[in-house]
């Protein structure tokens, strides 16, 4: 996995965590 995605995908994680679903859609996604 391209650094690029994995920053992204950190960058969703963090974001989600703090709306407050983090794996709700998180893992649908990767």
């Amino acid at each position: 996995v391209p650094a690029s995605v994995a920053e992204r995908v950190r960058s969703l994680r963090d974001r989600s965590s703090q709306n407050g679903f983090e794996d709700d859609w998180g893992t649908t996604n990767t």
